[in-house]
């Protein structure tokens, strides 16, 4: 991760505005540019999602196939997604965009340090409270789709490679300085 070469970028896309501004105004735009290439790849990633189960389990995006399953099933495939979800809005309200997006790295103004939700839940979740709502999202969305036809296309298996995905993500997370940069 090049957070410096993000700055840089951000610098040329604000163009001549950027010559006036402060490190901490040109980093919350970093932010800003980091939050919104986050939401197109969340939007490549469903339709990429939708896509395979178009190809491989289509009778999965039917309702039919949502109501035929059964209610422990839909409770804990609906309760999985609801509790990852919970973890997804309490990053963002603990920390705003400038504390998800990088804002340590890009030099973007910061709240205070947070120690209350979602960072007070104990052990890694506490840790990396936004990949951990994500991993029960997942795994919620895989519960709902669970069916014969998902399963022996792979669905599981996508899934998992997709948490995997995330896992990584937070161990290099994990092994990265953290320390705030203050300047201007």
């Amino acid at each position: 991760f090049y957070p410096d070469a993000w700055v840089a970028i951000t610098r040329s896309l604000l163009g001549t505005k950027a010559k006036g501004m402060k490190r901490t105004a040109v980093g919350g735009a970093a932010c800003s540019h980091m939050a919104t290439a986050a939401h197109v790849i969340k939007v490549i990633q469903t339709a990429g999602m939708l896509a395979w189960y178009y190809t491989y389990a289509p009778s999965v995006l039917s309702l039919s196939a949502l109501q035929a399953q059964p209610l422990a099933q839909l409770g804990l495939g609906i309760g999985l997604v609801l509790c990852g979800q919970i973890f997804n809005v309490g990053i963002y309200t603990a920390i705003g965009q400038n504390g998800v997006y990088y804002g340590n790295k890009f030099g973007a103004p910061l709240g205070p340090w947070c120690t209350g939700f979602p960072f007070n839940v104990p052990g890694p979740i506490g840790r990396h409270p936004q990949y951990f709502g994500v991993l029960l999202t997942i795994a919620g969305l895989t519960v709902l789709a669970w069916c014969p036809e998902m399963v022996e296309a792979g669905g599981v298996v996508v899934s998992l490679t997709w948490c995997s995905y995330y896992v990584v993500t937070s161990i290099i997370e994990q092994t990265e300085n953290t320390e705030r940069k203050i300047e201007d």
